[in-house]
């Protein structure tokens, strides 16, 4: 299993940078990296899931319910993530559907609020994961244990996230 420390990570770019893309969508079909604590505006994805984790927290307020202290926030495709405070953090972005994926997904339209998991200090989930290479569907297996984020692609490979 490879270990990733987020603050070694963060440490490693220039002190302006506020954020590292380790893995582009283009030929992984994933995207995950590291970002410096702080307030991000808020955003939704046309067709990409997006798993934000910080070991000392997010702070998200959506339309129902104030997201308070959460460290792992899971954001379905379509749903509109409102302005979050977070940690240092890291992020993942893959997709759960059969469809072409244009980089860059972002957009600042609402399609859907209110649909944002949150999780605090233990979660195991398991995500569908569309590779169109092989035009299958595999798994991505995320596990929360308190600081810990752990991530499994497709029973393969395995990275344990601090």
């Amino acid at each position: 299993m490879k270990l990733l420390s987020i603050d070694d990570e963060l440490n490693l770019m220039p002190k302006k940078q506020a954020k590292n893309y380790m893995v582009l969508f283009k030929g992984n079909n994933y995207e995950m990296g590291v970002g410096r604590a702080g307030c991000y505006e808020g955003h939704s994805h046309y067709s990409l899931t997006d798993l934000l984790f910080s070991p000392n927290g997010i702070t998200c307020e959506t339309k129902d319910v104030e997201l308070n202290f959460s460290r792992l926030l899971v954001v379905p495709r379509k749903t509109y993530m409102p302005k979050v405070s977070i940690g240092n953090f890291f992020f993942l972005k893959f997709s759960t559907i059969r469809q072409n994926i244009i980089i860059p997904d972002k957009t600042t339209e609402v399609f859907v609020e209110g649909s944002i998991g949150s999780y605090f200090s233990r979660a195991n989930l398991e995500f569908p994961w569309y590779l169109p290479a092989t035009d299958r569907f595999g798994k991505i297996e995320v596990t929360l244990d308190n600081l810990n984020l752990i991530l499994c692609f497709d029973g393969q490979r395995s990275i344990r996230i601090e």
